[in-house]
C-alpha cells in the first residue's frame, strides 16, 4: 500500500512522535538526552523551525512545532538521521534506532496548541516516571512555570495565553484528571483542528 502523504505548507503547526524500533530505548544515559535536545536545536536553526514544546522520553519523544518553510520533512531526516548516527556511533551499535517512519499531525493552533502542549508535558506522568510534570527534566515543562526559557523555545505563544505560569501548571495539572487524549481528534491524513481547518487542508492536500 503507498504511503500516505504528509501535508507541508509554510508556517504548518505540528505535533510530531516517534518511538524506538521494537519500542526499545532512544536513550541510554544522560549524555544521549543532551546529544538529543542539541541535535533538535542544531537542526531547528538550520531549517528554521519553531519548538513550542518538547519532551524526550526513554523510548519515543514529542515535539510541538511550526516550519517556517514546508520542509517537515527535511528537517525530521536530518533530526532522526544525525541522533542515529551518534547514538549508534557512541553505543558501537548498527541499524535502525527508531521504528518506521515518524508520525505528524497538522494542528490548528488556535483549538489544539494548548491541549497538545499539556498532552506532552503529561507523557512523563502518565509513564509514572514523576508525579509532577514539572519535575520532569527532559521535557519543556519547567520553562513554562519554573525556568528562564532558552533562546530556542516559543513558549511565549502559549504562555500569553495565561495570567501566570501558575495558571499554565493547574492547566496542565487538569489534564492528570481528565484524561483526554486530543490526539484522537485527528481526521484523514493527520489533521487536527476544526471542521473548517480541516476542510481548508483537505483542499489543499487533494482529499
Amino acid at each position: 500500500m503507498a504511503r500516505s502523504l504528509r501535508l507541508q505548507f509554510p508556517g504548518a503547526y505540528y505535533h510530531v512522535f516517534s518511538r524506538g524500533n521494537e519500542k526499545r530505548e532512544i536513550v541510554r544515559e544522560e549524555y544521549d538526552y543532551r546529544m538529543f535536545l542539541s541535535i533538535l536545536v542544531e537542526c531547528a536553526e538550520k531549517d528554521e523551525v519553531v519548538i513550542y514544546a518538547y519532551c524526550i522520553m526513554p523510548n519515543h519523544f514529542h515535539l510541538l512545532i511550526q516550519t517556517k518553510q514546508a520542509n517537515l520533512a527535511v528537517f525530521m531526516k536530518r533530526l532522526i538521521g544525525t541522533y542515529t548516527m551518534r547514538f549508534n556511533y557512541r553505543h558501537e551499535r548498527v541499524g535502525h534506532l527508531f521504528q518506521g517512519r515518524y508520525k505528524s499531525i497538522v494542528i490548528d493552533k488556535d483549538t489544539y496548541l494548548l491541549e497538545l502542549s499539556r498532552y506532552i508535558h503529561l507523557n512523563p506522568c502518565k509513564a509514572k516516571l514523576v508525579d509532577n510534570p514539572v519535575d520532569y527534566v527532559w521535557s519543556s515543562m519547567r520553562y513554562f512555570v519554573r525556568d528562564e526559557p532558552p533562546s530556542f523555545l516559543g513558549s511565549l505563544e502559549i504562555m500569553n495565553q495565561f495570567q501566570s505560569p501558575v495558571d499554565y501548571q493547574t492547566f496542565v495539572h487538569k489534564g492528570l484528571i481528565t484524561n483526554i487524549n486530543p490526539l484522537q481528534n485527528a481526521v484523514g491524513n493527520g489533521i487536527l483542528g476544526s471542521q473548517e481547518f480541516v476542510q481548508r487542508l483537505g483542499v489543499r492536500s487533494g482529499t
